[in-house]
């Protein structure tokens, strides 16, 4: 994870995180609980982790819940784009974009016209910070550093977009 260039191949990520439940556990009282928005009485109490090398890359994609994103170690960039921007997306499949990085330099808008006026918003997320991503908003995230975050989708409302959205 620490050698340069390692990017996604040493991502660590939520998308495997109930198999690594058991081996972060012990992290998990160093973490502090956001307990005024949280509900502590659930399965994943302590969120998703994310640990991974700078350059590691989650592509344009938009979730289908609410979403805590709270930096633990390191730095992310991300790029939000509201929910309005839809149009301008080209989503492509399920909730991913055909744009996998805005940031490509080979990207051109001979490709993807429609991303000249979409209007996105860049946020550097340092550590002990957090940002709530709405439901259906639009991010691309890319760590600057050896980074650390915990996303939290267990809200005290309901938090359930996902039940009425089309199976992949």
């Amino acid at each position: 994870m620490s050698r340069p260039g390692a990017g996604n191949d040493a991502y660590l990520t939520a998308y495997n995180s109930a198999r690594n439940t058991e081996a972060i556990s012990a992290l998990h009282p160093d973490l502090g609980f956001p307990d005024k928005f949280l509900d502590p009485d659930v399965e994943q109490s302590n969120g998703m982790m994310w640990i991974g090398p700078a350059g590691t890359l989650t592509s344009l994609h938009h979730d289908l819940t609410n979403n805590l994103i709270a930096q633990v170690v390191g730095r992310k960039r991300l790029l939000v784009l509201p929910a309005s921007e839809v149009g301008k997306l080209y989503n492509h499949l399920h909730v991913f974009s055909e744009v996998s990085d805005l940031e490509d330099p080979a990207l051109t808008l001979g490709q993807f016209p429609r991303l000249e006026h979409a209007r996105f918003t860049e946020v550097t997320l340092m550590p002990g910070e957090m940002i709530f991503m709405p439901l259906a908003w639009w991010h691309q995230v890319r760590s600057i550093d050896f980074s650390v975050t915990i996303t939290y989708t267990n809200f005290r409302w309901a938090n359930d977009g996902y039940r009425d959205f089309p199976a992949a």
